[in-house]
């Protein structure tokens, strides 16, 4: 059985029929390591696919004068959150939404470097991004940690949602 790893980009998606066809586009350097025997193989046959997103969106609530209503700062090497006070007396049809992307390799990163996270999470998240980082299955990390695999890519997901808004504050931060 041949197994192919790559990240193409979602280039378009039909609908028809009950049947949903994806074109995926992928750099030639994603796929110069496999050979034409190997996606022969593949054509036709049915495979597994998970699809996951290069990025995660960021929606930060801006109060009536275009202010966030979470600020994210950081204090010798400690990065908190802070909420505007009296956030819940504020018209909730005055606020605005402001959506912005940070690619996964970015959050990653910030929580690979962060010096101090704060965190509830089961599974310690900087060894977490780490063993994935450095190649470590999914299903490895949850034996080691008594966990089911759904539970540790739930614990993946919601990890980078969690420090997705801290990394782009640190992303701005750095290009200032």
């Amino acid at each position: 059985m041949t197994t192919v790893k790559f990240s193409p980009k979602v280039t378009s998606v039909q609908f028809a029929g009950g049947n949903v066809k994806m074109t995926l586009v992928a750099s030639a350097e994603d796929v110069e390591r496999l050979t034409k025997a190997d996606l022969s193989e593949l054509q036709g046959q049915y495979i597994t696919a998970s699809l996951m997103p290069e990025s995660i969106e960021v929606i930060t609530q801006l109060d009536e004068d275009g202010h966030p209503t979470v600020a994210y700062t950081q204090d010798n090497g400690v990065w908190t959150a802070h909420k505007q006070e009296q956030t819940n007396l504020l018209d909730k049809e005055k606020l605005t939404d402001k959506s912005e992307f940070i690619a996964i390799k970015e959050i990653d990163e910030f929580v690979k470097t962060a010096s101090y996270l704060e965190s509830d999470f089961e599974i310690n998240p900087k060894q977490l991004i780490d063993d994935l980082n450095n190649g470590i299955k999914i299903e490895d990390i949850a034996d080691e940690n008594g966990y089911g695999v759904d539970t540790v890519t739930e614990e993946i997901n919601a990890v980078r949602k969690y420090y997705a808004p801290f990394a782009l504050a640190a992303k701005k931060a750095e290009e200032k």
